[in-house]
């Protein structure tokens, strides 16, 4: 029997806590657990009770060093946020040093708790802390170039540090690549703010100034559009997109069905968008609509290129400028 079937053999014998919680830490722990087992370990109620803050800790660090935990970030996630509603100063501050750890896969998972607690709108002050903090931050928050509604407060907040060199690596390091990817994002929170003044400011301003004259000038071009430079491709491309999406969303349906719409009665859907009640009337359709910002330049990139983001995304720090370096 694996330390996985023992945990699940066990969940209705009247054991005492601390002898379910060594079971539940050894199947977390095993080194032959797949991905699916720890998963499902996590989704049970009466075993993630017992996986509390330091248990929690634990398994990060523990999966990091395994490579294992972009299989993993979810439901150690939905964990994270249940403990984060009675010790939300705790969860925070761990979250944080994930984001900063010389490890690229706890900064994987600290980026994910970051945006998990909503940490940009907290009171978090990234100020408060020593140079090399800030540095490290810097760099990693937007490693991923991911989410700028949830990382560019606190990242902008950066142009008000009194190191020089902070200011200097956020302009032109940080920010130049993400800027260009989510200029709109970019320039709405940096205007939003406000910042003490610096040469590091202005050349950001500047910059800003730039590219807001060259996007404007791109979007008033017509012949730059994909939809007119190629308009057989791109038509194509709309066509096959739009057929991938409904072949996808059909196999769902099929495939992960819900019991309870079983329980719900079907509705003739009318021409333009309603449906038609038993007396004949036409009702709008309810509508729910989800939008998320993406990399303007993630279709840009070279297979070699991503290859080195991807490289640098994970690089473990605590190497960089050794002998060992890889």
């Amino acid at each position: 029997m694996t330390a996985y079937e023992k945990v699940i053999s066990n969940l209705n014998r009247n054991l005492d806590d601390d002898s379910k919680k060594q079971d539940i830490a050894q199947a977390l722990f095993c080194p032959e657990a797949t991905e699916e087992e720890i998963t499902h370990l996590f989704s049970i109620f009466w075993v993630a009770r017992f996986i509390d803050f330091e248990l929690l800790k634990e398994c990060i660090e523990y999966y990091a060093k395994k490579q294992n935990i972009i299989y993993l970030f979810d439901p150690i996630g939905e964990r994270a946020q249940s403990l984060h509603h009675d010790m939300p100063h705790e969860l925070e501050e761990y979250a944080f040093e994930l984001v900063i750890s010389p490890n690229g896969y706890e900064r994987f998972m600290g980026r994910h708790l970051w945006d998990e607690f909503e940490m940009d709108n907290s009171d978090f002050d990234i100020l408060s802390y020593s140079e090399e903090v800030q540095l490290r931050f810097a760099v990693s928050i937007v490693q991923d170039y991911m989410f700028p509604q949830k990382r560019l407060k606190k990242l902008l907040m950066l142009f008000n540090s009194p190191y020089e060199y902070v200011r200097k690596t956020l302009v032109k390091h940080t920010l130049s690549h993400y800027s260009l990817n989510y200029f709109g994002s970019v320039k709405k929170t940096f205007d939003e703010q406000s910042f003490l003044e610096s040469d590091e400011l202005k050349l950001f301003q500047s910059f800003l100034e730039s590219f807001e004259k060259q996007f404007k000038m791109s979007r008033e071009c017509k012949e730059l559009h994909s939809e007119y430079l190629f308009p057989a491709e791109y038509e194509i491309c709309l066509r096959e997109s739009s057929e991938h999406l409904r072949e996808r969303t059909r196999m769902a349906s099929e495939n992960n069905k819900p019991s309870f719409l079983d329980f719900i009665s079907t509705v003739e859907l009318g021409r333009g968008g309603g449906w038609r009640n038993e007396d004949g009337t036409v009702n709008p359709l309810g509508k729910i609509t989800y939008s998320q910002e993406i990399p303007m330049m993630i279709h840009s990139f070279s297979p070699l290129e991503e290859r080195d983001i991807t490289n640098w995304m994970f690089k473990d720090w605590s190497k960089l400028g050794t002998n060992d370096e890889t």
